[in-house]
């Protein structure tokens, strides 16, 4: 939603206004759900979006449907609307002023030893954090209301567990990509299971604190010069058929090996 800080930018999603330029094309929202009703519709980061971009939800999270900029009224009502936000851990607000929404966070992370407790303490943190954006920040108190109870409070990354299937999805990903560019050469790529501790040991404290989005830049430098000496000299050589396996060595190294 970081394209719809202007005001003006509600055209791209309802069309623009009759005698402008693209009049005729209508809006990729409405038009995207009239043709497509039964659809899961995410709006990433809406806290990013100017407040009045956010009034057009206040009709379809109401009464399921949208007027389009052309008059034609399209129905949400058989669709899946999501919001996601980082409202809750953020250091300045909208306007830029300093907020404590970070701070009060790690404090509750790191002062409420028991578990349970502090999963509760966390989810209050940020339905509240999200309550006082709508009622305060951006002055939009009605549309708090249609949201009603349906906030859902994602805890950090701090669970092993869920590190370690994030991180063997990037790395499945990573495969799945290498053997679509090479299927011509029969070349496929594979990890071992200790390359996934590996990641989880080294990376985990990063993974807490900055997210998933660094990881796929780490399996990049630290996999892909290993492999790139294998690949390189495997296309030199003609080799297809190859299999690339990417494995820890005992002083924890990665490296790279081929199978044919």
């Amino acid at each position: 939603m970081s394209e719809f800080k202007e005001e003006h930018t509600v055209s791209k999603l309802m069309g623009a206004p009759p005698g402008y330029v693209g009049y005729e094309r209508g809006g990729a929202l409405t038009n995207t759900v009239k043709s497509r009703p039964f659809s899961v519709i995410l709006f990433d980061e809406i806290e990013k979006a100017h407040p009045k971009i956010l009034d057009i939800f206040l009709q379809i999270l109401d009464d399921g449907r949208l007027t389009d900029s052309r008059g034609q009224l399209v129905f949400f009502t058989e669709s899946v609307i999501i919001f996601t936000s980082n409202i809750g851990t953020r250091t300045a607000d909208s306007r830029g002023q300093h907020v404590n929404e970070k701070e009060n966070l790690e404090k509750i992370l790191s002062e409420v030893k028991d578990e349970k407790l502090r999963a509760e303490r966390v989810r209050e943190h940020f339905v509240r954090a999200v309550q006082e954006f709508f009622m305060y920040e951006i002055s939009r108190p009605e549309l708090l209301n249609r949201i009603g109870s349906h906030i859902i409070a994602f805890n950090h990354i701090d669970d092993p567990d869920a590190q370690k299937r994030m991180i063997e999805s990037k790395l499945h990903d990573i495969t799945t990509n290498f053997r679509d560019k090479f299927s011509n050469l029969g070349y496929r790529l594979n990890f071992s299971q200790e390359v996934v501790d590996y990641f989880l040991e080294k990376h985990r404290q990063s993974i807490e604190k900055f997210g998933g989005r660094g990881l796929v830049n780490a399996i990049d430098d630290e996999a892909g010069l290993p492999l790139a000496d294998k690949l390189l000299f495997a296309e030199k050589n003609n080799l297809t058929g190859v299999n690339f396996v990417i494995f820890a060595n005992d002083r924890g190294e990665l490296k790279c090996r081929r199978e044919s």
